[in-house]
């Protein structure tokens, strides 16, 4: 294990609650870093439309995603603040964000659920939590009617935000995919991969190496591929370079400012990957293993 990069929350209130208003600045923060902007679909109410962001995607692709709960808005500012740092070249280390870009492309769905973003709720506007509407396991979750919390759908892939993240991921074949999220519970975690052993040790080694960092975080294994959700959609699919997919949940715990987990989380998972993807190593014990 090696100690990542240490960084504090800053984000109590969201800044810019109307989503047009946020997408208008998060134009202006990747646009000119040389990324694409495309619409890739639209909110299962039409009112709004779902964006992605893209750079580089000749190479290995880093696919990150925010905001499928549109009540956890937080995960759109932690992952916008990594994919700035380091694809602007502003994060403290220079030599970690630079061999981040050298190894990977980016894609980045900012928010999945925008009419949940605008109207500060879980579930998208049909009263369905879009991470149950995956087709992973759909047949043996439980029915839930509307706005209940795990209310799935009347079928896998019934609402229209999810049909757009799978057609463009489909598409993209991510080499890691990371479904970002934000809970106020005690702990923050990633999916351990329990359910495709794969990447398992390499998950446990990522998360210990968040727990050395900021140990009063209170961090959790998470296994969220048992049930329909993203990643565990995700953990299904082949990259285009051939090799299953990196696929994790993110949870950042949001009610403190104590650590942002999120930020750290997605750096941390990009140098792991790196190691293993360039040694064959499961443990990252130095940030010198990745030059």
């Amino acid at each position: 294990m090696y100690k990542s990069y240490f960084r504090k929350w800053k984000y109590h209130v969201n800044p810019l609650p109307k989503y047009n208003d946020f997408i208008d600045y998060v134009d202006k923060k990747l646009l000119p870093l040389g990324f694409k902007k495309e619409e890739i679909g639209t909110s299962q109410d039409g009112q709004f439309k779902l964006y992605g962001y893209s750079l580089n995607l000749d190479k290995p692709v880093y696919w990150i995603d925010a905001d499928i709960h549109g009540s956890e808005w937080h995960s759109c500012y932690y992952t916008l603040d990594f994919i700035c740092d380091v694809w602007g070249d502003s994060h403290i280390d220079k030599r970690v964000s630079k061999k981040i870009r050298d190894t990977f492309g980016v894609y980045y769905i900012p928010s999945v659920n925008p009419w949940g973003y605008e109207n500060v709720k879980y579930t998208q506007s049909r009263g369905i939590n879009l991470n149950r509407n995956f087709d992973n396991l759909w047949h043996i979750a439980a029915v839930k009617p509307p706005f209940d919390p795990n209310a799935k759908g009347d079928s896998a892939l019934s609402e229209s935000e999810i049909q757009a993240v799978v057609s463009k991921f489909n598409q993209i074949k991510p080499y890691i995919a990371i479904n970002c999220h934000t809970t106020t519970g005690g702990t923050s975690g990633i999916d351990m991969n329990a359910r495709y052993p794969y990447y398992k040790l390499l998950s446990k080694d990522i998360l210990q190496t968040l727990k050395l960092t900021a140990p009063n975080a209170g961090t959790m294994e998470w296994n969220t591929q048992f049930a329909p959700t993203a990643n565990g959609w995700y953990a299904t699919q082949t990259s285009k370079e051939g090799t299953p997919t990196f696929a994790s949940i993110l949870e950042h715990q949001s009610n403190t400012d104590e650590f942002d987990f999120g930020y750290t989380a997605l750096l941390t998972i990009a140098v792991a990957i790196i190691n293993f993807k360039d040694n064959g190593k499961y443990n990252t014990n130095s940030i010198s293993e990745i030059y």
